[in-house]
């Protein structure tokens, strides 16, 4: 399967920190992103935001109260990834369909 990639804007919502805080993580070396091949701005692997995301959850406290949060705070990072991948496949829907009308006339 084709591994998904989000801009340094997206990664940050989707984390809940700041698009500085990434860029500082990455020239600490604590959570490097890849690099796009044609402008070379940093993008970020879902994969390697769901580890740092599991990584920020092991690290809270383990009460009943913490047990809700952890599970709030994941259905809103799932809602936020839901709505960043809807965006973006509406941008690619439009994109064919700009590609379809050119091609018609």
């Amino acid at each position: 399967m084709k591994e998904i990639y989000f801009s340094i804007k997206e990664a940050a919502e989707i984390l809940g920190v700041s698009t500085l805080t990434l860029r500082n993580w990455d020239k600490s070396g604590k959570f490097k992103p890849q690099r796009h091949p044609m402008n070379n701005y940093r993008v970020y692997k879902l994969s390697a935001l769901e580890h740092i995301i599991e990584d920020i959850e092991s690290g809270t406290n383990k009460s009943n109260a913490g047990k809700a949060e952890k599970i709030i705070k994941k259905l809103m990072i799932n809602f936020i990834l839901s709505m960043i991948l809807i965006q973006k496949l509406k941008k690619v829907h439009e994109e064919l369909m700009v590609g379809l009308f050119i091609n018609v006339h």
